[in-house]
């Protein structure tokens, strides 16, 4: 096909669609993506790409299921903008993004689609992930310390050794989410909603968790030393072996827990809802 029967072709092809992003590739090409996965690729000396990855045109093969490796190119296109990434995510929903290991720290991603995406070992320190949709989401060992998630949805999101040292989660939901060995001190978890979620090993130090909603929750092994759980929901859940030096437990529910009642202050349980 000569030039400009290629140049015809991809003219015919992106009639119409709209551009959701623009980036310079690390081998100098411009990619171009637009909002049906469609890319087209640009190099120095001009010479043009195009990749269809789904659509309706005739002749492209309908898309299948895929996973995406970053390649560095994912991390800046979500670098770039929250509106577009969204936009991306929504004409690709059978993509599960790859973004191991990407830098995101201090970047503002209020409300971004990060569900069932690969981000184990990600850097979101001092992001800002308010209202933001992480739902089965593998962040394993990412960095969020000091990251404001205030109402971000984390349910059934693996967040295995994570460091959320300091972290906003206000308002958020961990449910069945497996925060074991995560490092947690004095996060604020007030209101946030962690039934059924595995806590194993967790350090919660120091952690707010007012009225927060711990039913069946697993903390065995947790570290829970100044925890403040006033007025939370702990009924079911399992704290063996649980460290609650100077927890402050006023009003918390704990019927119908494991708990070792020896481990509690005359005073923890006296304000504590105990089974009778």
């Amino acid at each position: 096909m000569t030039f400009a029967e290629e140049s015809r072709t991809a003219t015919d092809l992106l009639w119409g669609k709209s551009v959701v992003g623009a980036i310079r590739t690390e081998t100098n090409r411009l990619m171009i993506s637009f909002g049906d996965a469609t890319t087209l690729y640009v190099d120095s000396e001009g010479e043009i790409e195009l990749s269809i990855v789904g659509g309706s045109e005739e002749g492209a093969q309908q898309a299948q299921p895929q996973e995406i490796e970053s390649g560095g190119e994912l991390g800046r296109l979500l670098s770039g903008g929250v509106a577009a990434w969204n936009l991306w995510r929504d004409e690709n929903p059978e993509v599960r993004p790859h973004l191991e290991g990407a830098n995101l720290d201090q970047e503002d991603l209020d409300r971004v689609d990060l569900r069932a995406s690969s981000l184990v070992g990600a850097n979101f320190a001092v992001a800002s992930l308010i209202l933001a949709r992480l739902s089965s989401a593998n962040l394993s060992g990412a960095d969020l310390t000091g990251a404001s998630a205030d109402q971000a949805d984390f349910a059934l999101a693996s967040l295995h050794e994570a460091c959320l040292r300091r972290a906003s989660l206000r308002g958020s939901c961990l449910r069945g989410a497996d925060l074991s060995g995560a490092n947690m001190l004095e996060a604020d978890l007030t209101a946030a909603d962690i039934k059924g979620a595995d806590l194993r090993g967790a350090n919660l130090a120091g952690a707010k968790l007012t009225g927060a909603n711990l039913r069946n929750a697993d903390l065995t092994g947790c570290g829970l030393t100044r925890a403040d759980f006033r007025g939370a929901d702990l009924r079911g859940a399992n704290l063996t072996s649980v460290a609650l030096q100077d927890a402050v437990l006023h009003g918390v529910d704990l019927r119908g827990s494991r708990v070792d009642l020896t481990l509690l202050s005359s005073e923890q349980r006296e304000c504590s809802i105990l089974d009778e």
